[in-house]
């Protein structure tokens, strides 16, 4: 079926061969706080680039998450579906403690679950992946069997930023699947350099799709002794570490933004910014306002910031004030190649990109995890935690969800609970359950 799938969405294209299509540049920060960017107020972080990228094209201000943890966000963005369709709804792990000692379970993406780079690939797109894959283990769910022709990074979902001569197969480097000498300096630096270089050596005739999935910020808390240097007015240390690691990687984005600029293909390629769910309070991340963190359906855990530069095609200082999701990513991509794939979940945003649109149609964003779970209607949030009641939030007048007002609207409160449940029975059970704390 995902072979006719591909076959079918090839035809498709082939029709469209002549629509311009652009090259895609995704980077996605890991844990990153929505506060902790200079353009949304901080004033420890100086993220310079990243500003103007954003300044440059688009910016979303009520983008969301498919997950308020790691895995299954990704596996969103790259599916452009719930992951909970397709049982993706915990992070991965190598073995359950419980079985007996050497004996794994696998843990990943579906084979038979279509990925963006799968079908871009198809198009006609060479695609590439640099950093952190955290979507599985082994052969089968290695990101070259979901599509990516180039692999450079690690599989774990997270590692230190120093070199290991002896890291955990998971946690060292890899270049398409094979283990390499780990020689450079600090992590964020040489992903930032590999996918400049990749950006640099890439053909004009033939468009390409880069994600660069950065680690940063997330834990081991670890940054360079100068970078630290600059920062000693910020306590505690850990925070300064937080600091000096996101400037860093701001760095790497620069210096891929560089490189397209270099390459002289700055109008013929998007390049999209945002983070694959909220802030850690683990890691000192600042949300602002926003409530809670990772790991929770609240606004801190789910919103994060999402920006989007095409010179020549998107308007500088573009502003979406409509809901937007993560999911959106990979229609839209699909959109720009030159069609679509029926049955997902998010929406192909090109018509906003191109400024033919102007406001978002409204809908609503699901989640839902291990017994935990939201819906987002419009302004309305339903929040339902582990344990306690259902909890009722209206975004428009309580922005930081701090007066639940579910006693105030008892008949929106049914509605809403009502339509989640009717959403979570679509879904499928589970692949794998949560066999430790959900902390990477």
């Amino acid at each position: 079926m995902r072979a006719l799938l591909l076959v079918c969405f090839a035809s498709l294209l082939s029709a469209q061969e002549d629509a311009p299509r652009p090259n895609i540049i995704l980077f996605v920060a890991d844990d990153l706080g929505y506060a902790d960017l200079s353009l949304h107020g901080s004033d420890q972080v100086a993220t310079p680039h990243i500003d103007t990228l954003a300044a440059g094209g688009l910016r979303c201000s009520r983008a969301y998450a498919a997950s308020a943890i790691c895995g299954p966000s990704r596996a969103g963005l790259l599916t452009g579906c719930y992951p909970q369709r397709f049982g993706f709804e915990s992070n991965v792990y190598k073995s359950r403690p419980n079985l007996p000692r050497g004996q794994f379970q696998f843990q990943g993406l579906p084979a038979r679950v279509q990925t963006l780079p799968e079908s871009l690939r198809a198009a006609g797109y060479h695609t590439a992946l640099v950093g952190k894959w955290h979507l599985g283990w082994g052969e089968a769910a290695h990101p070259m069997e979901h599509g990516f022709d180039h692999f450079h990074g690690f599989l774990a979902g997270s590692r230190a930023y120093w070199p290991k001569p002896e890291a955990k197969p998971d946690e060292a480097l890899q270049i398409d699947g094979e283990l390499v000498a780990e020689e450079f300096t600090y992590l964020t630096d040489e992903l930032g350099a590999v996918a400049a270089r990749y950006v640099s050596a890439s053909k004009k005739d033939e468009p390409f799709f880069l994600v660069l999935a950065f680690s940063a910020v997330h834990g081991p808390m670890q940054a360079p002794e100068e970078r630290l240097a600059a920062h000693a007015e910020v306590e505690p240390l850990r925070r300064r570490r937080y600091v000096a690691m996101a400037e860093a990687m701001d760095d790497a984005v620069g210096r891929v933004l560089a490189a397209i600029d270099e390459r002289g293909i700055a109008q013929q390629t998007l390049v999209i910014f945002t983070s694959d769910h909220g802030g850690s309070e683990e890691n000192t991340a600042d949300n602002g306002d926003l409530r809670g963190g990772k790991g929770l359906a609240y606004e801190g855990g789910v919103r994060v910031p999402l920006f989007a530069r095409w010179p020549g095609t998107i308007t500088p200082g573009t502003k979406l004030d409509g809901v937007v999701s993560l999911l959106d990513l990979a229609p839209t991509a699909l959109g720009l190649a030159g069609g679509a794939i029926p049955d997902l979940d998010g929406i192909d945003l090109g018509p906003w990109l191109r400024g033919t649109e102007a406001s978002l149609p409204s809908r609503d964003l699901y989640w839902r995890r291990q017994g935990s779970g939201a819906l987002l209607e419009d302004h309305w949030k339903l929040v339902l935690p582990v344990s306690g009641d259902a909890e009722l939030y209206d975004l428009r007048a309580d922005p930081g969800e701090a007066s639940n007002v579910a006693a105030e609207h008892t008949e929106r409160l049914a509605a809403l609970s009502a339509r989640h449940a009717t959403w979570s029975a679509t879904l499928r059970k589970p692949l794998w359950g949560r066999y430790k704390d959900d902390d990477e």
